[in-house]
């Protein structure tokens, strides 16, 4: 059995990564040396994105990969040879996807070049992180869609009715994906901003009492 098993999504993303020029990848590769406590994979991938034009879903889900695996070294006696060929052994067996030698060689040295970034940042970073995979499923992204409809009445259209779709998109607790779909009004609507503001007025105050020790995810 694999000790680092990888979700089907997230090796399809490793693979996209090992596919990038050398000269982004050692871009990026600067920015992790460079994260501080507390900075999140969405935030890591979103600066990322952004200086490389690359896939913001598909770097998420690699930065999401490169904790874990920075934490397991930290976590147990395996040598870096042995997380390797545990991870390569994994995507052979568990993966549909159809990789080739060259393929799995990009994917290889990709872990390796995470490997040499030795960090105790991320590893803090993933158990807080990992405090919030405990509660559950994960958020990921959402969107909300606006849909009309016509009401019809004696063969005409006496109205148009307007609701909205919540979507969210999530990694259950067994780290595959989902998207759930849930239809509100306007009055939903109004009560998620008041909760989500009062959800930020108290993160505020846990930051200003507790100051550098909050690790805000």
């Amino acid at each position: 059995m694999s000790l680092f098993a990888i979700p089907e999504e997230d090796v399809q993303s490793l693979f996209l990564f090992s596919q990038l020029s050398e000269e982004i990848k050692e871009g990026i590769y600067e920015i992790l040396k460079k994260i501080k406590i507390g900075d999140h994979p969405k935030k890591i991938a979103k600066i990322i994105s952004d200086d490389y034009d690359v896939d913001n879903e598909d770097t998420y889900s690699v930065i999401v990969f490169y904790f874990s695996l920075v934490k397991s070294i930290y976590q147990t006696e395996t040598t870096d040879e042995e997380i390797i060929a545990d991870i390569i052994n994994s995507i052979l067996e568990d993966v549909t996807f159809d990789f080739d030698p060259e393929d799995l060689k990009g994917i290889e040295n990709t872990i390796k070049s995470f490997l040499a970034l030795k960090s105790e940042i991320p590893v803090i970073t993933s158990l807080a992180f990992d405090m919030t995979l405990g509660a559950g499923n994960l958020f990921l992204r959402s969107n909300i869609y606006e849909e009309l409809r016509p009401v019809f009445f004696n063969e005409k259209i006496m109205g148009l009715s307007l609701f909205h779709t919540l979507k969210l998109h999530v990694r259950r607790e067994d780290s595959s994906h989902t998207d759930l779909f849930l239809a509100i009004d306007s009055d939903d609507i109004n009560d998620i901003i008041d909760q989500l503001t009062e959800a930020k007025n108290r993160a505020e105050q846990i930051k200003n009492e507790f100051g550098s020790l909050v690790i805000q995810l």
